[in-house]
């Protein structure tokens, strides 16, 4: 049996980071070795080569991630229709929440996010969602099972549906463009995504449902992930594995023992993180020059860019009791004396993460930390996970994942059970505990063995999802 093409569709989806992720845990789906790491067999036939392209594929396996704009649709539709034959897999990485009203949205976690869902629909989408297309609220209910009961189903329809009639519609637009109005309503609503999220997610949403009925495969990232959509009437749903290799942690001993965390920064999670920071750190600021130095690196080498202004201060400052004048002239050369800052950071960057290995903060946000191969050398040994939100009772898997994937060692703040991943994972209950994980300054020795059993326990799974992909291909 020859090996089956399966090809990973890059043109839709505006997150690189993402989408390599879901590459990564794909071609580990195909990767012999890995199995062969954990002592398990992996069959023959399930044999298949992972390919990336810029455009669909016709009459081939085609995988995207659910990011998909108004053009990209009607495209992936019409290639579809000229190629009936083509089969398309899509990834599903957002929460699909229903309401006791009905409302669908994504991540619509709380009353106030509801609302903020449906101020920016009526703002947005008016072609959309207008009379023009009949009921609003239909488009987005038709399908809904009997787990939504029929009486919630029409409510929701009246009651969200109504709102969009032209006359109600023109009213709240005119007081939702008024700045300081609009202004005021949100801060009522509390803690809510930013204003470009829940736009984003609004237009993912609506282009989602247009291509439901043209897919083949759907794959998620997390168990709930599956529930939901299937009210919707999604289907074929699979949980997409995430195997991998043990071999990067060989590299884990000589990073800096610290944490970092890279995710989405929501008031919640600023405020713990803060407080994280407190806990390890104190009330000193021994680490001051360090965090600005390193915020400077990472920025270099994630973007290319950094705060001149910063570097000059940090430069003037000799970085306090860490660098001597003499080691500072040392590390910049004649290049300081030229005034080329590039030159400068790319000096500091080659050499100041081992000189600073001994002195590196408890803690760091980085932004960009998966950027490129440059920067994942440089991470900390930890990389944390805080909940997006107060009694937030969900992990983030695929974090876990590319944590694991690059040899890092994920850190999830809290107790989670709701993927088998996270009994990878170590999980601290609070500040105290993480505390701990940094005194130890050594690798987690027991990591292996949770590896070895995680993976037994999901290569059942693992091999039912490669048959399914195989089987498209037939």
């Amino acid at each position: 049996m020859s090996e089956s093409q399966i090809y990973f569709v890059l043109g839709n989806s505006k997150d690189p980071c993402g989408q390599q992720d879901f590459i990564n845990s794909l071609n580990n789906i195909f990767d012999k070795s890995i199995f062969d790491e954990y002592g398990l067999v992996w069959p023959k036939h399930l044999d298949a080569t992972v390919t990336l392209s810029q455009e669909i594929v016709p009459e081939k396996i085609n995988i995207f991630m659910e990011d998909f704009s108004t053009e990209f649709v009607e495209h992936l539709i019409d290639v579809k229709h000229n190629a009936p034959n083509t089969r398309y897999i899509v990834i599903l990485t957002e929460f699909l929440t229903i309401s006791d009203s009905g409302y669908v949205s994504f991540n619509a976690f709380s009353t106030g996010e509801e609302i903020w869902s449906m101020v920016t629909r009526l703002k947005n989408f008016q072609l959309v969602f207008g009379s023009a297309s009949g009921n609003a609220f239909s488009l987005l209910t038709r399908g809904l099972n009997s787990k939504v009961k029929n009486c919630r189903r029409l409510t929701g329809q009246r009651l969200w549906g109504c709102l969009f009639l032209p006359i109600i519609r023109s009213i709240l637009n005119f007081l939702l463009s008024i700045g300081p109005v609009f202004t005021w309503f949100r801060r009522c609503l509390g803690d809510v995504s930013r204003s470009n999220d829940r736009l984003t997610y609004e237009r993912r949403l609506t282009n989602l449902i247009k291509i439901r009925d043209e897919v083949s495969l759907y794959l998620v990232t997390h168990p709930d992930l599956d529930k939901m959509y299937k009210k919707v009437s999604f289907s074929p749903i699979l949980e997409l594995p995430l195997v991998f290799s043990l071999n990067r942690f060989q590299r884990n001993t000589r990073r800096s023992n610290g944490m970092f965390f890279s995710g989405n920064l929501t008031k919640f999670r600023q405020t713990r993180l803060e407080l994280i920071r407190q806990s390890l750190v104190g009330p000193y600021k021994q680490y001051q020059y360090i965090e600005t130095i390193l915020k400077l690196l990472f920025e270099y080498l994630a973007f290319q860019s950094f705060d001149k202004k910063q570097l000059q201060y940090v430069i003037d400052d000799g970085l306090s009791v860490y660098f001597s004048p003499v080691k500072m002239m040392e590390l910049l050369g004649a290049s300081r004396v030229n005034g080329d800052d590039d030159k400068v950071i790319e000096t500091i960057a080659d050499q100041i993460f081992e000189v600073l290995s001994d002195h590196y903060p408890p803690i760091n946000i980085i932004t960009g930390a998966y950027a490129n191969q440059r920067v994942i050398d440089v991470l900390p040994r930890y990389e944390i996970y805080v909940p997006q939100a107060p009694n937030w009772s969900r992990s983030s898997p695929v974090r876990i994942f590319r944590s694991l994937y690059h040899g890092l060692s994920p850190i999830c703040l809290g107790e989670f059970s709701d993927h088998q991943i996270t009994s990878v994972a170590t999980n601290a209950k609070d500040e105290q505990s993480l505390r701990v994980i940094l005194d130890e300054d050594s690798n987690d020795n027991t990591l292996t063995g949770r590896a070895k059993l995680y993976h037994e326990r999901v290569y059942k799974n693992t091999k039912h999802v490669a048959e399914a992909l195989i089987h498209l291909d037939a």
